[in-house]
């Protein structure tokens, strides 16, 4: 018959170990090892459209025969 109390220290030692190498595995995902020299900023082009004519029709943002919008402007 299994002695209940080494049954629970062993379950109790595998427990520990599976929480320290989940919790080793967590922080070393939060290390900031990225090299800021390789980041290359993305040009931003800000750009404001509004359709204020009350009677004109809805707007469709056309660039280089490509539409932008999926929604025409009201």
């Amino acid at each position: 018959m299994t002695d209940y109390k080494s049954r629970w220290n062993v379950s109790k030692t595998a427990l520990m170990i599976l929480c320290n190498v989940s919790l080793l595995a967590v922080l070393a995902g939060c290390d900031d090892d990225d090299d800021e020299n390789n980041v290359v900023p993305v040009e931003v082009a800000y750009v404001s459209l509004y359709n204020a004519s009350p009677n004109s029709p809805d707007l469709d943002i056309v660039v280089d025969d490509r539409l932008i919008n999926v929604y025409p402007l009201d």
